[in-house]
């Protein structure tokens, strides 16, 4: 269909052009890999920084996506995580934090979810912030995940 708009994009330069975008697999590994970092601090600092950060929270809802949850069970899925990691060290944002598979918010997250101080800050402060038609997943939803990654990162090594 010619609208005759098509002189408009060439004198405002805004003709076609193409964006690299980060794949969700290479997010969700990411922020697997930052909340293994998290999970090395003592546990004061760990429930500080866990009160502020909505990692837990992101992780549950791309997991609702049938794409990622699947990406889970690929080996495909520990390449990529392996990936995120030997590339946080070389940037040296790695510091010796473990695997994620032994990572306290993936092993205990029942307890480290129960912390009151984290529990209300996911409820009360990311509750806040989330849109009206959309529902906060429960503790419980998060809980699951966060027990979802930990069995997909089982042998997991690098």
């Amino acid at each position: 269909m010619d609208t005759g708009n098509e002189r408009y994009a060439g004198d405002f330069k805004l003709k076609e052009f193409t964006i690299n975008c980060i794949k969700p697999e290479r997010t969700l590994c990411d922020k697997i890999s930052r909340q293994t970092r998290l999970s090395a601090l003592d546990p004061e600092k760990l429930e500080r920084e866990l009160a502020k950060h909505k990692r837990p929270y992101d992780i549950t809802l791309m997991l609702r996506e049938s794409e990622i949850s699947g990406f889970l069970r690929y080996a495909s899925f520990q390449e990529r995580l392996k990936d995120v990691i030997v590339n946080d060290k070389q940037k040296q944002y790695f510091q010796g934090y473990g695997l994620p598979q032994n990572a306290v918010i993936f092993k205990e997250p029942e307890r480290i979810l129960n912390i009151s101080r984290i529990k209300r800050s996911y409820t009360d402060s990311l509750g806040g912030l989330v849109f009206p038609d959309s529902v906060l997943p429960s503790v419980d939803d998060v809980i699951n995940a966060m027990h979802a990654i930990q069995k997909a990162c089982k042998g997991f090594h690098y």
